[in-house]
């Protein structure tokens, strides 16, 4: 049943809303993040509205660990004029009493630069050119897009399958820097070098490493399939150790050919099943040959006895 919890109506449309922990508000000056769902259906906005809130609750966290109180209104501020980037139309309009033309992304580009140079003189050129990049959606956050993908897959896997999603997907993120990395930082040779390092050092099963590398594949496939990536670095890796020799057959020894004939039947080996086998090594005959034996295959001669082993197509 639909609920409102963390969603308001507003001209008919439903928002996410999240208080701002108190001690964040002085340093992000704000009270609440609000972001739009698009949608004026309940039941819609019910199904959207999780993957934004673990979003914001990411974001949230992730401010409340930066020191730097400049650095975390930078990242907060890079955010809000992120969505402001991508939901502006870059449809050209004339400018009256000019020939100039300007975009409704232009007026919001103008902004975003001018705040970088203000950041640039406040915290110096590593934190505005991480404004710059993450506000003009240069590069793309992984934060909070592991829970969206699993949230929208769910309902298709088994609990099993989900967790461990969840867990090779964890696992990557946190050797690669953990939740500030961006999806462009991802690249072929990065994930090489970590199917090296689980290869070598991990402790991990090949094929529980296969299926880390497929959990991994899935996720970006869902990023390519969503515009957030380019290409599927975990596509393609070659695992190693490659196909076995096959193992040549050895000969028995006279000590294990006396053990295996002086065996004694039991209701699981029986009489038939030893005779079989003293069969098999008298003739050379496979087992199955021998199984598919008939009376009428069994003659008496006057040098004895003699089978007569038929070929069988389906045998061969």
């Amino acid at each position: 049943m639909s609920n409102t919890q963390y969603l308001q109506l507003r001209d008919r449309a439903w928002y996410v809303v999240v208080e701002v922990p108190r001690d964040l508000r002085t340093v992000l000056k704000k009270r609440r993040f609000v972001r739009s769902l698009q949608t004026q259906s309940l039941d819609e906005a019910n199904r959207k509205k999780h993957a934004v809130v673990t979003q914001i609750k990411r974001l949230i966290e992730a401010l409340s660990k930066t020191p730097d109180q400049i650095e975390a209104r930078a990242l907060a501020k890079a955010m809000d004029r992120r969505r402001e980037y991508l939901a502006a139309s870059s449809q050209e309009i004339r400018l009256p009493d000019t020939a100039d033309t300007i975009s409704e992304r232009d007026f919001v580009i103008d902004d975003i630069r001018s705040e970088w140079e203000q950041l640039r003189k406040k915290a110096g050129d590593e934190i505005a050119n991480r404004f710059i990049k993450l506000a003009t959606a240069a590069v793309t956050p992984l934060e909070g897009l592991p829970e969206q993908w699993l949230a929208e897959i769910k309902l298709g896997i088994a609990g099993q399958t989900l967790s461990q999603h969840t867990s090779a997907v964890g696992r990557f993120i946190e050797w690669a820097g953990g939740e500030n990395i961006c999806v462009e930082e991802v690249t072929r040779l990065k994930a090489g070098a970590y199917l090296g390092e689980l290869l070598t050092s991990s402790g991990l099963e090949p094929k529980t490493i296969k299926r880390h590398f497929s959990s991994l594949s899935g996720f970006w496939k869902w990023l390519k399939s969503r515009g957030y990536a380019q290409e599927n670095p975990f596509e393609g890796h070659k695992f190693g150790g490659g196909k076995k020799a096959p193992q040549r057959r050895k000969g028995l020894v006279d000590a294990e050919l006396k053990k295996l004939l002086s065996g004694i039947s039991t209701e699981r080996y029986n009489e038939t099943l030893h005779d079989v086998v003293r069969l098999a090594l008298a003739t050379g005959a496979r087992l199955d040959e021998l199984c598919e034996l008939k009376l009428t295959d069994v003659e008496h001669r006057e040098d004895g006895w003699w089978i007569i082993v038929r070929e069988f197509p389906q045998s061969r």
